[in-house]
C-alpha cells in the first residue's frame, strides 16, 4: 500500500480528520476542501472557528426572520387640562399595524379608569362630560408605579389601534377618565 494509493489517501484523510490536522478550510470554488498539515506548520486551528463562524452567520442569515421598520405617523406633546401629564406620545406604523406609544418619560397621577382615545374634534371643543362622545377608546392605561402612597403610571406603554382605524378622521388625542368622565390631558395630532 503506497502513498498513491486510493486506500492509502483515504485512510491518511481519516486520520488528518480525527486528529484535527488538514483541517484548514479554505473554502475557495477552486481551491481544496482540506489542505495543510500540522508536520508542514500551515495548520492553523482559528481558521476552524472563523469557517464555523461565517457557515453559522450564512444560515442565520438565511432563516432569520425580517424586521418590520417602525414608522412613526404622529407624534406630540400632552397639554395638561386637568392633571399634569409628561412626556411624548406617539402613533406609529409597523407592516400594516397602528399602536400608540407612550415614551419612557411618560408620567402621570393614577386614576381609577383612564383611558387613551382617539377623537374627531379639536381639543379646544372638548370637555370633560362629553370626551368620550363619538372617540374611539383605544384602550386602558396601566398603573406601572405603586412604590409610594400616591400611585403613577409611568414609563413606557403601547397600545394597538384597531386594524381599520383611519388616522386621517381623528384630531385629538386624549387621556379620560370614562368612569367618571373627567378629562386628564390631550393633544392635537
Amino acid at each position: 500500500m503506497g502513498a498513491g494509493d486510493p486506500a492509502h489517501r483515504l485512510a491518511h484523510r481519516a486520520t488528518a480528520l480525527k486528529t484535527g490536522a488538514g483541517l484548514n478550510i479554505r473554502g475557495g470554488p477552486n481551491q481544496p476542501l482540506i489542505s495543510g498539515s500540522k508536520r508542514s506548520g500551515s495548520y492553523k486551528p482559528w481558521e476552524n472557528q472563523v469557517m464555523l463562524a461565517r457557515v453559522l452567520l450564512s444560515l442565520l442569515c438565511m432563516f432569520a426572520i425580517p424586521v418590520m421598520a417602525e414608522d412613526v405617523v404622529r407624534q406630540g406633546s400632552w397639554e395638561t387640562i386637568d392633571y399634569d401629564v409628561q412626556g411624548e406620545w406617539k402613533i406609529v406604523r409597523t407592516g400594516d399595524a397602528y399602536a400608540v406609544e407612550l415614551g419612557e418619560d411618560f408620567e402621570t397621577k393614577d386614576g381609577p379608569d383612564l383611558h387613551i382615545l382617539l377623537s374627531p374634534r379639536p381639543i379646544n371643543e372638548i370637555d370633560h362630560s362629553d370626551a368620550g362622545n363619538d372617540a374611539l377608546v383605544v384602550g386602558l392605561l396601566k398603573t406601572t408605579d405603586t412604590s409610594t402612597f400616591f400611585k403613577k403610571m409611568k414609563g413606557p406603554q403601547s397600545l394597538a389601534l384597531p386594524k381599520d382605524v383611519k388616522l386621517s378622521e381623528y384630531k385629538t388625542i386624549l387621556i379620560h377618565c370614562v368612569k367618571f368622565s373627567h378629562l386628564w390631558a390631550g393633544g392635537n395630532l
